[in-house]
């Protein structure tokens, strides 16, 4: 091809050993929420990114567990589960994983309920409907940035960051 566009080709050379960047670390996030469906489509979206799910859990109990064991980076907290809230729990998260960044992910966008995720403490406010897409980018921003906008599914024909 290089005769053909009468261009010079590169020399082909293997680049020495310290020139080659370490793998980046992958952002560890434990997914917590009571619908088996939305925990399977998180796992799936986040893993094909740049992120790490180390586990899921379905419950508060779970949820505890799962965040002492693990330590992840991030937590993504349901607020609306049957045993015990994401609200009700958050205290003992953070004191099981006092470093990790807790964004709230609920179903119920009232005013009220924002107000008190992020009085409690949470980096962010991702509200169910937005695409995979859409969460990726929120979470990007609390990885780079720390607190982040609330992210709602309204309107439909456009995605908010």
């Amino acid at each position: 091809m290089g005769k053909l566009f009468n261009r010079r080709q590169a020399p082909t050379e293997v680049p020495a050993a310290e020139n080659i960047e370490p793998e980046q670390t992958r952002v560890r996030i434990a997914v917590v929420d009571d619908d088996v469906d939305v925990r399977e489509l998180l796992l799936l979206g986040l893993t094909t990114h740049t992120y790490e799910v180390v586990g899921t859990a379905e419950n508060a109990r779970q949820a505890v567990e799962l965040v002492t064991s693990a330590q992840p980076d991030i937590i993504l907290l349901d607020l609306h589960m049957p045993d015990m809230g994401g609200l009700e729990v958050l205290p003992t998260l953070r004191e099981h994983c006092p470093d990790a960044r807790i964004v709230a992910f609920s179903a119920i966008g009232a005013t009220h309920m924002v107000e008190n995720a992020i009085e409690a403490g949470v980096f962010g406010f991702i509200e169910k409907g937005v695409s995979i897409e859409s969460i990726i980018k929120h979470l990007d921003r609390v990885v780079d940035a720390g607190r982040v906008k609330l992210v709602r599914p309204f309107p439909l024909n456009r995605d908010y960051a």
